[in-house]
């Protein structure tokens, strides 16, 4: 409904009229009751009638008429209450003209027309017997003009008697045409938002795609035929009001619909092109292309959300069959050798990034042609259907199980860290075989020989490596069937090495022997020292050098020693700051690196508390580092968790980010105060412009979250320079120092500024 629109004021302080005064208030009361006629679904005609009566009131000599001008020639009587009827029917639909009376000289000239006397007066030439047969003596007429200056009709105020207008019934005429117009306009508006109304809904319900709109809490306010089709409603009045919790959909894709409107709404932002699943009126599963839009208002406000979607669900059935043709084994339904390919492919470029291992294991079935010599193709049809079904549950979700031909499998590990994950899982293969499989009324027992690839070790592309499992795997027939060989035979020695590493790794903290090392983080712009990074080492017996992290947390994540480590590494760091406290030295911030595992501890601020205590440091005095792929976690938790510690007092950055996988929405809603770019994307950077973008990207994102940047590895002045010109706030690197023990880091604290 459209808002009534303030009637014209009246000039104050009142406006007199042959009969006396009457009160300014009292008159704008009841022009605003005429308006209010309007705004209850009241015809024009009766808004103009209530206004002439009004002005008969004030005027009680006069009669009063209203004339729409139509079609721009002739006036169209559209309000009046005291006119004789059959003088209005007469005079009906004159054209307007210099002759056509008060009313049609004054829409032909656009001015006011005051005719004291019709009898005498040109412009009455051809009606003045009309109006002399009804006793009408006098007219001024008025144009109603519209704000462009078009005439949307007159105002006409008639008398039995011959008299000119006082000054104060002029007034009020002005006033009269003010509030005449804005009825007119009022009408006009409506007229035209009806017709735009009903355009817009003839064309919303001819375009094949469902448009929806909803207010602020996704309620809905209106939508097109095709939409209440698939809701199963008949009316449009039945939608309105209803979110998608009261329409016929399962509760959770109603939470992600909700979901997807909040996002938008608060965001500011449209969500574009995206797919998402549902169902049809008849309960089958149905796929849909959908955008949505913020609902904004004509001050710029969101009022809601606008959403479209189209039904793709033939083409999606479409693309699902050829898929399936193109790149899944008829007989399996599992992977084949094209899709196998290209899964590896892409495990390998990750694993390269990331530098982690891609295990490929190479399963040939034993005695399989025994089934296919005795029972025929159609039981070994039968028996490799089986042997599909156990293989698949014997993997993880994440990993690939594909059918190469023949008997011949293709199992892809994309994430592995170690040889002994291949170890686990070909030892889950062959339990998973081991039991007689029935096949048409007989048992047959088979086996499996699996040759082991790994990734960089063995091959750096998805055809050495299978070339080369493949090879194991022949070596696994001849040596002993039913059991599984590595590529190459010294690859054995780092599977046993792993299990002589965790023990000595449980020991280790026992033993003492753990140190930390740090390294300097220093402000660009003033060459200030702004932090330290702890970075453990192992003193293991035995061993020459010290050995670096990547040579043992790996592992001791794995065997979920980390919690203990990590909690080791903290209450060191914290004891040294400490020390160097007490020893008079300036106190910066030391950041440690937590696992993933200790990340989602909810005993984590307890801890952190009872370290900061036993310490006695502030909570500024430590700063925790979680790696990007902590984002994807459960993101309530850890926003609770992270703004637990921020009300402690400690600060969490992102470590290494840009690697690895993370979500930058849930980026955006945690309370993170640093980004650490990893240091793989500094290396090359003269000869790597996709480095160079992705480091400014990096930088760009950190600054627009209100984030501290610190770029890790750097080395050469040439990154330095380079990372000066984007305007990162901080380094760290071999530029500044490498890793020091804290005899030498003291060095640092009492000399803490860099000269660049």
């Amino acid at each position: 409904m459209l808002h009534p629109l303030q009637p014209f004021p009246l000039s104050p302080p009142s406006i007199a009229h042959p009969h006396g005064s009457r009160d300014l208030k009292v008159r704008l009361e009841e022009i605003a009751q005429v308006f209010s006629l309007v705004g209850t679904g009241r015809s024009l005609r009766e808004a103009l009638d209530e206004l002439c009566r009004l002005i008969e009131r004030w005027m009680p000599d006069a009669y009063c008429s209203i004339l729409l001008l139509e079609e721009g020639r002739w006036l169209r009587h559209s309000g009046s209450v005291r006119l004789p009827a059959e003088y209005i029917r007469q005079v009906d639909g004159l054209e307007i003209g210099p002759e056509a009376g008060s009313c049609g000289a004054a829409a032909w000239q656009k001015r006011q027309i005051i005719v004291s006397d019709i009898d005498t007066h040109p412009y009455w030439r051809s009606t003045r017997d009309i109006a002399r047969c009804f006793g009408l003596a006098a007219c001024w007429s008025t144009p109603i003009l519209s704000d462009d200056q078009s005439v949307l009709g007159t105002f006409a105020v008639y008398y039995r008697e011959k008299r000119e207008p006082t000054e104060a019934e002029l007034n009020l005429i002005d006033q009269v045409i003010g509030t005449a117009r804005l009825l007119l306009e009022l009408h006009r508006a409506e007229v035209e938002l009806r017709q735009s109304r009903q355009m817009l809904h003839t064309i919303l319900d001819s375009v094949p795609v469902r448009i929806f709109w909803k207010d602020r809490e996704s309620r809905y306010l209106g939508a097109n035929q095709l939409f209440l089709q698939d809701a199963r409603l008949a009316r449009l009045d039945d939608l309105r009001g209803k979110t998608d919790f009261d329409l016929p959909l399962d509760p959770a894709t109603a939470a992600r619909h909700h979901d997807d409107d909040r996002a938008v709404m608060e965001s500011g932002q449209a969500k574009l092109d995206f797919e998402e699943s549902g169902r049809h009126a008849d309960d089958s599963e149905a796929w849909f292309h959908t955008s949505k839009a913020p609902l904004i208002d004509a001050n710029g406000h969101i009022v809601g959300v606008l959403g479209a979607y189209a039904d793709i669900t033939a083409q999606k059935q479409a693309e699902a069959q050829i898929r399936q043709l193109a790149y899944y084994d008829t007989l399996t339904g599992l992977p084949n050798r094209r899709l196998l390919l290209d899964r590896l492919d892409q495990a390998l470029a990750v694993a390269n990034r990331a530098g982690h291992k891609v295990i490929v294991l190479f399963v040939d079935l034993d005695r399989f042609k025994r089934i296919n010599d005795s029972l025929g193709h159609a039981a070994g049809d039968a028996c490799l259907q089986q042997v599909a079904h156990l293989l698949s549950a014997a993997v993880r979700q994440e990993d690939t199980i594909g059918r190469l031909g023949g008997d011949e499998f293709l199992v892809v590990l994309p994430d592995a860290r170690h040889g002994r994950d291949a170890v686990r899982v070909a030892n889950l293969i062959q339990q998973a075989l081991a039991r007689p499989l029935p096949i048409m009324g007989h048992e047959f027992r088979l086996g499996t020989s699996i040759g082991i690839s790994i990734f960089p070790d063995d091959g750096h592309d998805a055809e050495t490596l299978i070339k080369n499992a493949d090879t194991a795997m022949y070596r696994a027939k001849e040596n002993d069937r039913d059991g599984y060989q590595f590529y190459t035979s010294d690859l054995n020695a780092p599977v046993l090495a792993a299990l002589e590493t965790e023990t000595a790794l449980r020991g280790a903290l026992e033993r003492n022997e753990l140190l930390l090392y740090y390294q300097p983080r220093v402000e660009l712009t003033s060459g200030r020292l702004i932090g330290l990074e702890a970075l453990v080492r192992w003193q293991r017996p035995g061993f020459p050098d010290l050995l670096p992290p990547a040579e043992f947390i790996p592992l001791a994540e794995d065997r979920r020693l980390i919690g203990q480590l990590d909690e080791w590494v903290l209450r060191a760091a914290c004891r040294q700051n400490r020390a160097w406290r007490q020893a008079g030295l300036p106190v910066v911030p030391i950041a440690v690196n937590l696992s993933a595992r200790q990340i989602s501890t909810r005993a984590l601020p307890a801890t952190i508390a009872a370290i900061l205590a036993e310490t006695e440091l502030e909570p500024g005095d430590l700063e925790l580092e979680m790696r990007g792929e902590t984002l994807l976690a459960d993101t309530g938790f850890l926003r609770r968790l992270l703004q637990n510690l921020r009300a402690q007092g400690v600060r969490c950055g992102i470590d290494d980010f840009g690697t690895g996988s993370f979500n930058l929405r849930r980026l955006r809603d945690l309370p993170v105060h640093q980004l650490s770019i990893d240091r793989s994307f500094l290396q090359n950077l003269t000869q790597d412009a996709d480095n160079r973008v992705i480091i400014g990207t990096l930088i760009d994102l950190g600054r627009a979250l209100g984030m501290t940047v610190v770029a890790k590895g750097v080395e050469t002045a040439e990154q330095l320079a380079f990372l000066q010109a984007l305007q990162c706030d901080g380094i760290q690197g071999f530029l500044t120092s490498k890793p020091a023990p804290a005899v030498e880091a003291m060095q640092w604290l009492r000399q803490p500024t860099w000269h660049f």
